[in-house]
């Protein structure tokens, strides 16, 4: 292999490999702010997928946990002004503290049924989380509201 060939095939390679790692998605959570009896099940991991994973980007797409309305949802979220963000199911607030990506959100139009959703704990859970991971689905239907925030990877601050 001629060293133009060796060259064009490793940039090839290389702009593959970058797509793939920004297209990737990386782990974050979602919280609903709730009493504390309740903060115990309260913090549920989920996949993001970002423009961004170093810093405040301009679009995000993650799945809505289904134990909170009992449907699967993809929540996509773009930046509009400043630090606020919007989609076709949600209004927020998302900035940078500390190291972390921290985006405080208020849904509407979500699809919510408690019993899908205690359909889906009770597939995914130990029985004895299924009384406090309801509580929290209907507290979430009833006023969808969360937290969801993401460490920022390549900070050092």
């Amino acid at each position: 292999m001629n060293s133009f060939m060796f060259a064009s095939f490793f940039l090839f390679s290389f702009s593959l490999i970058i797509q793939a790692k920004a297209a990737r998605p990386i782990r974050g959570y979602y919280e609903v702010p709730t009493t504390n009896e309740l903060k115990p099940v309260a913090q549920i991991s989920v996949k993001f997928k970002s423009d961004n994973y170093e810093g405040l980007g301009t679009q995000i797409e993650f799945p809505l946990p289904q134990e909170l309305t009992g449907h699967p949802q993809t929540i996509v979220m773009k930046k509009t002004e400043g630090n606020l963000w919007s989609g076709p199911q949600m209004n927020g607030e998302c900035g940078i503290q500390d190291r972390n990506f921290i985006c405080a959100m208020k849904f509407q139009n979500l699809s919510c049924s408690l019993l899908l959703a205690k359909r889906f704990i009770e597939s995914k859970y130990p029985q004895a989380e299924v009384g406090q991971r309801m509580l929290l689905a209907e507290q979430f239907c009833g006023e969808p509201i969360g937290i969801l925030s993401y460490k920022l990877r390549g900070r050092d601050k």
